[in-house]
């Protein structure tokens, strides 16, 4: 299994790794500065 970590609001870099294969499975929050950030987790399962 391959995974990674990819701001919300990048949408180049999500659209990249879903050309990949990879795909959205869950999202994580979390403070930067003085605002709540959120994180899409990707992952593609490979034999």
């Amino acid at each position: 299994m391959i995974w990674l970590v990819v701001w919300e609001k990048h949408d180049k870099s999500i659209s990249f790794c879903q050309k990949l294969g990879l795909k959205i499975f869950d999202k994580h929050e979390f403070p930067f500065g003085d605002e709540i950030q959120t994180d899409y987790l990707m992952r593609k399962i490979v034999k």
